[in-house]
């Protein structure tokens, strides 16, 4: 469907369907980019969020959970 639809976001976090999509030339995000950019429009709160993410089996490395906070960060800065 992500094909069919012109400027479509894949929102996906499996990494074998991110490599997939990446190869069809679909642009894509995860569940953590959906909170980033999110909180950077003020809709949630990126720190309470997080953290009630953390609190469930969602798997989270710590490099990417570092990447998505200066992300977040660096959006803010911006402002």
């Amino acid at each position: 469907m992500a094909e069919q639809t012109p400027n479509s976001l894949l929102i996906i976090d499996e990494r074998e369907g991110r490599a997939e999509a990446r190869r069809r030339g679909i642009a894509i995000t995860g569940l953590l980019g959906v909170i980033r950019d999110a909180a950077i429009r003020g809709h949630i709160d990126f720190e309470d969020t997080l953290k009630k993410l953390k609190e469930t089996d969602f798997r989270l490395s710590d490099e990417i959970e570092a990447i998505v906070r200066e992300q977040y960060r660096n959006s803010r800065a911006e402002e």
